[in-house]
Protein backbone atom coordinates (compact mmCIF):
# COMPACT_ATOMS: atom_id res chain seq x y z
CA UNK A 1 0.00 0.00 0.00
CA UNK A 2 1.43 3.35 -1.00
CA UNK A 3 1.65 6.40 1.22
CA UNK A 4 -1.00 8.08 -0.95
CA UNK A 5 -3.42 5.18 -0.43
CA UNK A 6 -2.82 5.21 3.33
CA UNK A 7 -3.47 8.96 3.43
CA UNK A 8 -6.71 8.55 1.46
CA UNK A 9 -7.85 5.71 3.72
CA UNK A 10 -7.13 7.73 6.88
CA UNK A 11 -8.83 10.81 5.46
CA UNK A 12 -11.89 8.76 4.46
CA UNK A 13 -12.15 7.20 7.92
CA UNK A 14 -11.84 10.59 9.60
CA UNK A 15 -14.49 12.07 7.31
CA UNK A 16 -16.90 9.20 7.99
CA UNK A 17 -16.39 9.33 11.77
CA UNK A 18 -16.82 13.10 12.07
CA UNK A 19 -19.59 13.31 9.48
CA UNK A 20 -21.77 10.74 11.23
CA UNK A 21 -21.93 12.61 14.53
CA UNK A 22 -25.23 14.37 15.14
CA UNK A 23 -24.71 17.64 17.00
CA UNK A 24 -28.32 17.45 18.20
CA UNK A 25 -27.76 14.38 20.41
CA UNK A 26 -27.79 15.22 24.12
CA UNK A 27 -29.79 16.99 26.82
CA UNK A 28 -31.49 20.34 26.18
CA UNK A 29 -33.27 22.70 28.62
CA UNK A 30 -36.03 25.08 27.56
CA UNK A 31 -35.50 28.80 28.21
CA UNK A 32 -37.48 32.03 28.34
CA UNK A 33 -41.14 30.99 28.30
CA UNK A 34 -43.82 29.29 30.42
CA UNK A 35 -42.14 25.89 29.94
CA UNK A 36 -38.73 27.12 31.08
CA UNK A 37 -36.82 24.40 32.91
CA UNK A 38 -38.23 21.48 30.91
CA UNK A 39 -35.46 19.13 29.79
CA UNK A 40 -35.43 16.68 26.93
CA UNK A 41 -32.88 14.06 25.98
CA UNK A 42 -32.46 13.37 22.27
CA UNK A 43 -31.94 9.70 21.60
CA UNK A 44 -30.73 8.12 18.37
CA UNK A 45 -31.66 4.55 17.49
CA UNK A 46 -30.72 2.61 14.37
CA UNK A 47 -33.74 3.96 12.49
CA UNK A 48 -34.77 7.23 14.14
CA UNK A 49 -34.15 10.10 16.55
CA UNK A 50 -36.58 11.35 19.17
CA UNK A 51 -36.55 13.36 22.42
CA UNK A 52 -37.96 12.21 25.75
CA UNK A 53 -38.87 14.55 28.59
CA UNK A 54 -36.40 14.02 31.45
CA UNK A 55 -37.47 16.99 33.61
CA UNK A 56 -40.81 18.76 33.71
CA UNK A 57 -41.26 22.51 33.85
CA UNK A 58 -42.45 23.87 37.19
CA UNK A 59 -45.04 25.93 35.32
CA UNK A 60 -46.85 23.19 33.39
CA UNK A 61 -48.51 19.95 34.36
CA UNK A 62 -49.46 19.08 30.77
CA UNK A 63 -46.34 17.06 29.97
CA UNK A 64 -45.22 13.82 31.62
CA UNK A 65 -41.81 12.37 32.39
CA UNK A 66 -40.46 10.06 29.67
CA UNK A 67 -43.08 11.30 27.22
CA UNK A 68 -41.88 11.81 23.63
CA UNK A 69 -41.71 15.59 23.14
CA UNK A 70 -40.01 15.55 19.71
CA UNK A 71 -40.60 12.74 17.27
CA UNK A 72 -39.32 11.80 13.79
CA UNK A 73 -36.22 14.03 14.01
CA UNK A 74 -34.57 14.07 10.58
CA UNK A 75 -31.41 15.91 9.54
CA UNK A 76 -32.02 18.23 6.55
CA UNK A 77 -28.77 20.24 6.57
CA UNK A 78 -25.76 21.17 8.65
CA UNK A 79 -27.17 21.62 12.17
CA UNK A 80 -30.73 21.76 10.78
CA UNK A 81 -33.47 19.21 11.37
CA UNK A 82 -37.19 18.71 10.82
CA UNK A 83 -39.35 16.99 13.40
CA UNK A 84 -42.76 16.75 15.05
CA UNK A 85 -43.17 18.74 18.31
CA UNK A 86 -45.76 17.56 20.86
CA UNK A 87 -48.19 20.34 21.81
CA UNK A 88 -50.48 20.03 24.82
CA UNK A 89 -53.09 22.22 26.42
CA UNK A 90 -56.30 22.89 24.56
CA UNK A 91 -55.48 19.85 22.39
CA UNK A 92 -52.78 17.19 22.18
CA UNK A 93 -51.07 16.96 18.80
CA UNK A 94 -47.74 16.90 17.03
CA UNK A 95 -46.83 20.01 15.03
CA UNK A 96 -44.33 19.84 12.17
CA UNK A 97 -41.33 21.95 13.17
CA UNK A 98 -37.87 23.11 12.14
CA UNK A 99 -34.98 22.70 14.59
CA UNK A 100 -31.74 24.69 14.23
CA UNK A 101 -28.55 24.46 16.31
CA UNK A 102 -25.89 27.12 16.79
CA UNK A 103 -23.29 26.11 19.36
CA UNK A 104 -25.10 25.29 22.60
CA UNK A 105 -28.29 27.05 21.48
CA UNK A 106 -31.17 25.21 19.83
CA UNK A 107 -34.27 26.87 18.38
CA UNK A 108 -37.55 25.23 17.40
CA UNK A 109 -39.94 26.97 15.02
CA UNK A 110 -43.26 25.55 13.94
CA UNK A 111 -43.94 25.53 10.21
CA UNK A 112 -47.40 27.00 10.94
CA UNK A 113 -48.20 29.39 13.80
CA UNK A 114 -51.82 28.88 14.79
CA UNK A 115 -51.83 32.09 16.88
CA UNK A 116 -53.34 30.33 19.90
CA UNK A 117 -50.40 28.34 21.23
CA UNK A 118 -47.23 29.25 23.02
CA UNK A 119 -44.29 27.36 21.65
CA UNK A 120 -44.31 28.35 18.00
CA UNK A 121 -40.78 29.68 18.69
CA UNK A 122 -38.77 27.91 21.39
CA UNK A 123 -35.28 28.45 22.76
CA UNK A 124 -33.29 25.57 24.30
CA UNK A 125 -29.77 25.45 25.82
CA UNK A 126 -27.51 22.39 25.80
CA UNK A 127 -26.90 20.86 29.24
CA UNK A 128 -23.43 19.36 29.61
CA UNK A 129 -23.57 16.19 31.68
Amino acid sequence: MTLKNIFLLLFSCLFILTGCKDNVIGVWERQGDDLQGMRVKIIKTDNSMYAEITQKSNQSSYFNMNETKWNNIKKVGKDEYEMDDLVKGYENKYVQSHLRIKGDLLTVDWFVNDGRSNGYHQLWMRIRE
